[in-house]
């Protein structure tokens, strides 16, 4: 099932998941496809699915109260996406899921995430780690676009998301990092 040997991987990373485990993920995520600029996720929804990207980039983005859209999530290959504040509450949601790319991904509900939870010894180890490296990205980010001059953010990108220049529109990039599109390009030159 070549839909699942990337969440398979990187479940196994550290400690692996019993085959009877593994028969769980493929009975619980369910695969999926997108186009780019598919919106699978609107605002103003329950964002009630955990994603997992095989390929391709997915965004999760808001407006705030001036009308400016804000990238709050940038999320490619190997990479979980969701709102978990609406996931983990079922509450609604302020966010749109929009694919950058044409994307293949796998998501899980959160009935499902309950089921998986109870009946796969190892998962709740797993999806702890998974919730710390996503809370993890969340504070860094927060960190770099608070505390951080335009050269700063730039550098940012550069490092920590390297695989997203040229696949992802200096608009979103900018967006993503909390300056102007003109403010981006104007930097991105003396680091790239």
């Amino acid at each position: 099932m070549p839909a699942y040997k990337q969440i398979l991987l990187f479940l196994n990373k550290d400690r692996k998941l019993t085959h009877e485990e593994e028969q769980h993920v493929r009975k619980y995520f369910q695969a999926a496809t997108a186009r780019k600029k598919d919106i699978i996720l609107h605002s103003d929804s329950i964002c009630d699915k955990f994603f997992f990207i095989n390929k391709g980039i997915i965004r999760a983005y808001f407006y705030n109260d001036k009308g400016v859209k804000i990238t709050r999530m940038i999320a490619c290959e190997n990479q979980f996406l969701t709102n978990m504040m609406s996931f983990r509450t079922l509450s609604s949601n302020m966010e749109t899921f929009e694919c950058l790319e044409d994307t293949e991904y796998l998501y899980i509900t959160r009935q499902d995430m309950d089921k998986l939870l109870a009946c796969a010894p190892t998962f709740p180890a797993k999806y702890c780690e998974i919730l710390e490296i996503y809370n993890a990205v969340q504070v860094n980010h927060i960190y770099f676009i608070t505390n951080s001059d335009v050269r700063e953010k730039v550098h940012y990108i550069k490092t920590n998301f390297p695989d997203l220049t040229g696949r992802v529109s200096d608009h979103i990039l900018a967006s993503f990092i909390g300056v102007s599109r003109e403010t981006f390009s104007r930097n991105k030159g003396k680091l790239y």
